[in-house]
């Protein structure tokens, strides 16, 4: 198995938190967070589960249009 075909068949919760940790924690999930927009948000306190639970809300988004 490549390390391609491991993160492609990651589910959802395996892939935000590979996400979120990419960045070392929340350094890297704004721009990949629902939150990101949010100044009250909790993520801007560094709470783990909340923005690992914001990315998987963007993962599952529909893409936007550039």
């Amino acid at each position: 198995m490549t390390n391609y075909e491991k993160i492609k068949n990651m589910s959802v919760e395996d892939m935000a938190e590979y996400i979120f940790w990419l960045g070392n924690g929340t350094e890297y999930c704004y721009g990949h967070c629902i939150h990101q927009n949010d100044k009250s948000s909790r993520c801007f306190f560094a709470d783990e589960k909340y923005c690992i639970h914001g990315v998987i809300k963007w993962l599952e988004s529909e893409v936007e249009k550039e």
